[in-house]
C-alpha cells in the first residue's frame, strides 16, 4: 500500500472520532455511558486498519488495538451487564504483553516488565475487593520483585538494579507505615531515595555523581522535615554530624606503617669485586 493510501487510515479515524464527539454534544447516547466504548471501538478498528496496510511490519498496532476493544467492552459488561469489572482492565492491558514474550522470549524478554506489573496492580486490586483491606503498599514492592531477581541472576553487571528496587520498597514501607500506623513519614521519602546513591559512592570514589542525587535528595528530605516542624531533625542531624567527624578522625589518625630497609651490603674499595655494578 502506497504512502498515501497509509495515512488515510489515521485520517479517517480522526474524522470519525471528531464526528462522533461531535455529535455527542447533541445526542443523548445513553445518558453517556455508550459513548466512551464506542469510543474506544472506533480507536479499535482503526488501528486493526492500520494492521493490515502492512501486516509485517505494523503488528505492534494490534496491542492499542487490543486494548482499545478490551476497554470498550469492560465498559458495556459494567454499565450494561451491573459486572464490576473494572478492576481487572490492568490484566487485560497485560494480555498482549504475554503475547509478545510467548513469540519470542529471547529477544522480546522486556514485554514481561509491564505484564507483570499490571498483573501485579490486578492482583493488588482483586485482594483489596474480597478483604476489604488496603493493600496498595504492596504495589511499589511487587514492582521491586523483578529488580531483585535482575540483580541476583548477575549480581556484577545488573547491581544498578538495586537503585530502583530499594526505591520501590522504601516508597512501600513508607507507605505502609502512613497507612496502618497513622504516621506523616512523607518527609523521610527523598533521603531513604539518596540512601543508595551514597552506597554507589562510598563503593567507588569515581562515581562522584552519585553525590549530586544523593545531596539534592538529603536537602529535600531535610527542608521537608524542617518545614513540618519534626522536633527530632536537628539532634539526628547532630548525631550524624558527630558520628561522621569521629569514624572520620579516627580513620585519619592512623599511624603510618613503617618498612624496614635492610642496608646496603658494603662494596669493595679496591679489586675485581669493584668493577661490578652495586647490588641494591
Amino acid at each position: 500500500m502506497s504512502a498515501e493510501n497509509k495515512r488515510m487510515v489515521p485520517g479517517v479515524l480522526l474524522i470519525a472520532l471528531g464526528v462522533f464527539f461531535l455529535a455527542s454534544q447533541y445526542i443523548n447516547f445513553a445518558a453517556n455511558v455508550i459513548m466512551p466504548a464506542i469510543a474506544a471501538g472506533v480507536v479499535s478498528v482503526g488501528f486493526i486498519a492500520y494492521y493490515f496496510t502492512g501486516p509485517e511490519e505494523n503488528r505492534w498496532a494490534l496491542i492499542p488495538a487490543y486494548i482499545a476493544a478490551a476497554i470498550g467492552g469492560v465498559i458495556i459488561a459494567e454499565n450494561w451487564l451491573g459486572f464490576d469489572v473494572g478492576i481487572l482492565v490492568p490484566l487485560v492491558v497485560a494480555v498482549p504483553f504475554f503475547v509478545v514474550f510467548l513469540l519470542d522470549r529471547e529477544n522480546n524478554w522486556w514485554a514481561l516488565i509491564p505484564a507483570y506489573v499490571l498483573t501485579s496492580v490486578t492482583v493488588v486490586l482483586i485482594a483489596q475487593m474480597l478483604f476489604n483491606v488496603d493493600f496498595a503498599p504492596l504495589i511499589p514492592l511487587m514492582i521491586a520483585l523483578p529488580f531483585y531477581v535482575l540483580f541476583f541472576v548477575d549480581t556484577r553487571d545488573n547491581w544498578w538494579a538495586l537503585i530502583p528496587a530499594y526505591a520501590l520498597t522504601a516508597g512501600a514501607v513508607m507507605v505502609g507505615v502512613d497507612a496502618y500506623l497513622d504516621l506523616d513519614v512523607a518527609g523521610l521519602a527523598p533521603l531513604l531515595v539518596a540512601l543508595p546513591f551514597y552506597v554507589v559512592f562510598l563503593r567507588s570514589r569515581d562515581s562522584w555523581w552519585a553525590l549530586i542525587p544523593a545531596g539534592v535528595l538529603t536537602v529535600a528530605s531535610v527542608a521537608v522535615l524542617i518545614d513540618e516542624g519534626s522536633d527530632w531533625i536537628i539532634p539526628l542531624l547532630l548525631i550524624a554530624g558527630g558520628l561522621f567527624l569521629l569514624f572520620g578522625g579516627l580513620k585519619g589518625s592512623r599511624a603510618p606503617v613503617e618498612v624496614a630497609v635492610p642496608p646496603a651490603e658494603e662494596q669493595p674499595v679496591t679489586g675485581p669485586a669493584a668493577d661490578r655494578p652495586p647490588q641494591v
